[in-house]
């Protein structure tokens, strides 16, 4: 596959796209971020960093979210600059990676981008039907920060065009599997280069 290359001279870094980019994967809740996003960066496919976006939240943001109460612009601007840093360091050693972060809004999506060249980061929107996102909040461990309830809050945020997305994956049916999604993704990263 020609999706990346393997540095001869740095074999511990592993394979990388022919082109580094940071993949963002992204979307509202249980849309899928964490687990396509490891699948996405795991040595099969683009063989690069992973970051859990949720990892940079703060302590606060945490319980904030436990609670049951969104987000402010405010709570999330030091989570985004946290990220942004993480995605700016990935560039200056010319790597991909991936993040998996719900940037739900374009000023979201700028604060990420705002230390790289234009085109550098590359948003993955998994686009996920309500209902769907709803049910798999639902089952989750109990012990996860993120209520099922604040998905409607999310959504009502989520300003997002496939248009600006470098992929826009359609997650509409129960019966889509991983493997679907995966390889929907790299035909793009493919296709586009």
């Amino acid at each position: 596959m020609a999706l990346f290359h393997h540095d001869e001279k740095h074999p511990s870094e592993g394979r990388t796209a022919a082109t580094p980019h940071a993949y963002v994967v992204m979307g509202i809740a249980s849309c899928g971020k964490s687990v396509i996003g490891r699948m996405l960066a795991d040595d099969s496919v683009l063989g690069c960093r992973f970051y859990e976006g949720d990892e940079y939240h703060s302590e606060e943001s945490l319980d904030k979210m436990k609670k049951g109460t969104p987000l402010t612009d405010d709570d999330r601007r030091p989570w985004l600059e946290r990220l942004s840093k993480v995605i700016f360091e990935e560039y200056q050693c010319g790597r991909s990676c991936v993040v998996a972060c719900s940037a739900l809004k374009q000023a979201y999506r700028h604060v990420l981008k705002q230390h790289v060249p234009e085109g550098y980061v590359r948003f993955i929107w998994l686009d996920v039907d309500a209902s769907l996102a709803q049910d798999r909040c639902d089952k989750r461990h109990e012990d996860h920060f993120f209520p099922s309830h604040l998905i409607a809050s999310q959504l009502s945020t989520l300003d997002m065009t496939v248009d600006e997305a470098f992929c826009h994956v359609s997650i509409y049916k129960p019966d889509t599997t991983i493997d679907d999604i995966i390889q929907h993704i790299t035909s793009i990263i493919i296709m586009k280069g």
